[in-house]
């Protein structure tokens, strides 16, 4: 080995080593996600007197200690609030907004809470309903429509979809809301309505459904578009003789990954 070789192999080990020490840094690392099955679960318990019934369907969660459910309940209790130590019943009637269905919520932070649902009792015609919580108040958006909203979702405070009975939809661009109605194809059906939709590039995917009782199935439906523009990407029958489910139809979710 030359003298040269000799200086040189230490000077390559060095650079290495200097390479490598800098590229570990020091500050920690996020930590990993744990798997659901590894986790530690709590059971509570949400009581409100004289309810028979508590049936909560929707969660929105800020942080550990700001969360929110909402559901059904016989009585009163049809929404609470944690605080990372209680669950407390939050009584809208007090704050004179008038909402009877609090079906579902869309969170985007603390300032930007979105109930939806609807306004009637039985028998009643319902008023369509979408409330905020801007952080302090609960606000009435006084949207236009005359359906339970069963809905909603979005990816920012400028871009929220709803959805319900009926075939009704409301698309809010941050300054209103707008509304136009999807029809189902099949028109032996009744009780159609959009269960679930979430944002996807400019418009939105909807799944529906309808009860055909003159053949005794169930029909789905998969919707693509926006306000004024609907395609019907997909439909399925269920039946008797057909129990083979082709898609999810309980709920759709939306993700920039």
């Amino acid at each position: 080995m030359s003298v040269f070789q000799k200086l040189l192999f230490p000077l390559l080990i060095f650079f290495i080593m200097f390479l490598v020490t800098c590229s570990q840094s020091t500050e920690p690392g996020k930590p990993p996600f744990k798997d659901p099955r590894d986790m530690t679960w709590e059971v509570d318990t949400l009581h409100y007197p004289g309810n028979m019934q508590t049936l909560m369907s929707s969660i929105a969660v800020c942080s550990p200690d700001d969360i929110w459910i909402c559901g059904h309940a016989n009585g009163g209790g049809r929404m609470w609030h944690y605080d990372g130590t209680d669950w407390s019943p939050i009584r809208l009637h007090d704050l004179l907004i008038d909402i009877s269905d609090y079906n579902d919520f869309y969170v985007y932070d603390s300032n930007n809470i979105f109930l939806a649902g609807a306004q009637g009792r039985t028998g009643e015609s319902p008023l369509s309903k979408v409330i905020k919580f801007d952080g302090e108040n609960w606000i009435d958006q006084f949207i236009d429509g005359y359906s339970r909203l069963q809905s909603i979702s979005g990816d920012s405070p400028d871009n929220i979809w709803a959805c319900g009975h009926g075939g009704l939809i409301f698309h809010f661009d941050g300054t209103s809301w707008l509304n136009d109605t999807i029809y189902a194809p099949y028109t032996m059906g009744r009780n159609f309505q959009l269960n679930s939709v979430a944002p996807h590039n400019d418009g939105a995917f909807v799944i529906g459904n309808l009860v055909d009782e003159v053949n005794y199935q169930d029909v789905f439906y998969f919707f693509e578009g926006c306000i004024g523009d609907w395609i019907l990407v997909d439909s399925m029958r269920i039946d008797v003789y057909n129990s083979i489910y082709q898609w999810g139809v309980g709920r759709l979710y939306a993700s920039s990954w």
